[in-house]
């Protein structure tokens, strides 16, 4: 129940910073933001009409808002580092560690699992109990 009410109380700051900014923004009253949220979530359509934003687009249209309020004549958007799918990306990920894996294998021989238990055990902090063995299934 401590942890629980820590966190509702953490939840309702957020919630009260977060509606004091959309009020200083959009010139509301605080009651009348909070009226408007109450943990709803509202389309994008229904919050034009609520006065919530501005205008509807996606990062093309911000940008192109931001650049038309900072007055500048000319912009460009560079992406940078270009995004790999989620799954490229986990397979590469894997890839270059069973490379690894390999790699250090090589230069361990006989000893690489005992280098592998240092590696797992180097950073566990407090008492520790171990057995005088590692099982290991495959």
């Amino acid at each position: 129940e401590r942890e629980r009410a820590i966190i509702q109380t953490q939840v309702e700051q957020v919630y009260a910073t977060f509606v004091a900014r959309v009020a200083k923004g959009r010139n509301l009253s605080e009651a009348v933001v909070d009226s408007m949220g109450q943990g709803r979530v509202w389309s994008g359509k229904d919050a034009l009409k609520l006065g919530l934003v501005d205008l509807l687009g996606g990062m093309d249209k911000a940008i192109e808002t931001a650049a038309n309020l900072a007055h500048l004549s000319t912009h460009r958007i560079v992406n940078l580092p270009e995004q790999k799918e989620f799954i490229e990306q986990l397979k590469e990920d894997l890839n270059t560690q069973m490379q690894l894996e390999k790699a250090i294998k090589a230069n361990f021989g006989e000893h690489f699992e005992v280098f592998k238990a240092y590696m797992k055990w180097k950073d566990l902090k407090g008492v520790q109990a171990r057995m005088p063995f590692e099982m290991k299934i495959d």
